[in-house]
């Protein structure tokens, strides 16, 4: 009897212990945030949702810089650290292209705290154009005018001796040099048949063949008395040669 009373108290002390030890449910992992990376979407075109570990991780797209995003209905770029920013920001030249102003070349540059799109109408001054009266344009300060030409073969006056060009949306039809090099001929531009060079009366004076005297450059200084540089055989036109 005294041992049965014994191992009563024996498992009356061995209970709580069982209790403790066995009877308590193992707590529930918590389950993972994601399994792929389509489970990270956050709805942000800037940023590069990646699954690693079960935990999302939003990454900057910074290899995508410059990627058009949309940003409060409006059209925007993709700047590392700045997110989808306003529309006039930028990342490349090609960002710019927007005020559908064909006589401005629109830039990206460094501004003061990021890259901004700038505007210049140099490299478009006199380039063709189409105004929106039709015809054919000039840019001209960063507007499309009007112009009478864009190529010289607009500008043809029908004259043959003329050189017809095209300046920044102006003809310009100056007569075409006819001067042959020849003091025996009159050079001279005819409307139809282009230049005419009409030869000298023969025994007409163009030239000289010798010099005589003191032909020395005027910087030399002559030793002794100096004789006046001239002519002492003179060429005459002789059917239209200087002989």
């Amino acid at each position: 009897m005294r041992y049965l009373v014994g191992f009563v108290l024996l498992l009356l002390a061995l209970g709580p212990l069982r209790m403790v030890g066995c009877g308590d449910a193992p707590e529930e992992p918590e389950p993972p945030e994601c399994l792929i990376d389509e489970d990270c979407d956050d709805q942000n075109e800037c940023t590069a949702d990646v699954c690693g570990g079960g935990v999302c991780f939003p990454l900057e797209k910074w290899y995508l810089n410059g990627t058009p995003c949309e940003r409060n209905g409006f059209v925007g770029i993709c700047l590392m650290g700045l997110g989808c920013t306003e529309e006039r920001e930028c990342w490349a030249d090609e960002h710019c292209e927007d005020d559908q102003n064909e006589c401005t070349y629109e830039f990206c540059d460094a501004g003061e705290y990021l890259y901004e799109c700038g505007v210049s109408t140099y490299p478009m001054q006199c380039e063709p154009c189409e105004p929106n009266g039709g015809g054919p344009g000039i840019c001209k300060g960063g507007v499309c005018k009007e112009a009478e030409c864009v190529t010289g073969a607009d500008c043809d006056d029908g004259i043959a001796c003329t050189d017809n060009s095209c300046d920044c949306g102006r003809c310009q039809n100056p007569i075409t040099n006819c001067d042959d090099d020849n003091p025996c001929t009159e050079d001279s531009c005819d409307p139809v048949a282009g230049c005419n060079h009409t030869a000298y009366p023969d025994g007409t004076e163009c030239g000289c063949l010798d010099w005589g005297g003191d032909c020395r450059p005027p910087w030399l200084s002559c030793i002794g008395v100096c004789v006046p540089c001239h002519c002492t055989r003179h060429a005459y036109c002789q059917n239209g040669e200087c002989v």
